[in-house]
């Protein structure tokens, strides 16, 4: 039996062991006839089968000690003898560790000139190479491992690296439609900067959280429904869109792999006291006479907050959690490269911007709020 007919069997014995029909929603972005298609059914709560654990290896950060004080980190790569990058965005530039921690070199500095930055944001590492993406200065900026400037290569506004692929191009995305945009959309570089090709547009949800005395205001507290994007070492890209659980993966040639959903209805988005409370505090000091009444809340709870990629090229799926402290756990999926469902369980939510092996690479507050870089080995039960 086959991968497709034991997923068919498992939902159908699911839809019958619940007397009624799984439903699944209209592909929200195209899928071609002939793509394989996976429809899974949803795990309860009280079904999923227990908990990935993230077991702290290293954190680096130490504010007494200025190579390692950081400053607005925003991502973090790994090469191919562990080395560490930290893209420190508020320091315009790169800190360089060893695979024990130890700081190495720094490279970089603030100006738009060859080898300056603006405002790095995203960093991949390509073999004996690094590419680093500036918003600001809207370019590719390539070095070799020692730091070394080598080229300088354009690159659209508001755009960021996922992942270097096996033949040496560039997986990133851009935002169509500037600050405001109304989608992002995957694009594939070639190692010389050259865009190659562009695959689906990801629609964003641009509700401001408030309409308020003629002002529109944009943030974060209020959760809305967002694309998810992420790619792995072997070049292959995974993209969901931003209403529905749906994940289409897509080879680095533009070829749309297999498509997955998980049947399910939408649940209402229920405003407690307690979020009311939080956001009409924080934007109190904008707009002093905000009620919740003010707030554009969703009708719908989200229902995927993230997709990520491990050292094995295992896809974690985060769903919806409300609510939840730093360090709590929720539901996660995890996918092979090839569309079968490995695990449904529970973990902190996967926010690593580099992995390689057993170890995931994340930025994390430290007690005391400081940023610091942390390795974790993932020790994965499905394994």
């Amino acid at each position: 039996m086959n991968l497709r007919s034991i997923v068919a069997v498992l939902t159908l014995f699911t839809a019958s062991a619940c007397f009624e029909p799984l439903e699944f929603a209209d592909w929200s972005l195209p899928v071609p006839d002939g793509t394989p298609v996976f429809d899974y059914a949803p795990v309860a709560a009280e079904e999923r089968e227990g908990s990935i654990e993230l077991v702290e290896d290293l954190v680096i950060g130490d504010k007494s000690d200025p190579n390692t004080s950081f400053y607005q980190i925003r991502s973090v790569a790994v090469d191919d003898e562990e080395n560490i990058y930290v893209v420190e965005h508020g320091n315009h530039r790169i800190q360089v560790f060893g695979a024990d921690g130890t700081f190495l070199r720094s490279f970089g500095r603030q100006g738009q000139g060859p080898g300056e930055f603006e405002t790095p944001m995203s960093i991949v590492a390509m073999g004996r190479r690094l590419a680093v993406a500036d918003i600001s200065n809207a370019k590719i900026s390539v070095f070799s491992l020692d730091g070394t400037h080598q080229a300088d290569f354009p690159l659209p506004p508001s755009s960021g690296l996922l992942a270097a692929t096996p033949a040496g191009s560039i997986l990133g995305f851009t935002e169509a439609g500037g600050l405001l945009s109304q989608s992002w959309i995957p694009i594939l570089f070639s190692a010389d900067g050259q865009e190659l090709r562009r695959f689906a547009e990801l629609p964003l949800d641009r509700t401001p959280v408030m309409e308020f005395g003629g002002r529109r205001f944009y943030g974060s507290r209020v959760p809305r429904d967002r694309p998810g994007m992420a790619a792995s070492s072997s070049g292959i890209l995974y993209v969901s869109p931003r209403d529905q659980y749906q994940v289409l993966s897509y080879a680095e040639a533009g070829d749309l792999r297999w498509a997955l959903r998980v049947a399910g209805a939408r649940e209402p988005f229920d405003v407690s006291p307690e979020l009311a409370d939080e956001v009409v505090a924080a934007h109190r000091e904008f707009f002093a006479e905000v009620t919740a009444a003010n707030i554009n809340w969703p009708e719908y709870k989200p229902i995927i907050t993230g997709l990520a990629v491990d050292g094995h090229g295992h896809l974690f799926v985060s769903r919806y959690g409300y609510g939840l402290e730093a360090g709590d756990e929720s539901p996660v999926d995890v996918y092979d490269a090839d569309g079968a469902r490995l695990f449904a369980g529970f973990m902190v939510r996967p926010t690593w911007t580099a992995a390689r092996g057993d170890f995931v690479y994340g930025i994390q507050n430290d007690p005391e709020g400081e940023q610091v870089v942390v390795r974790s080995r993932l020790v994965e039960p499905f394994d």
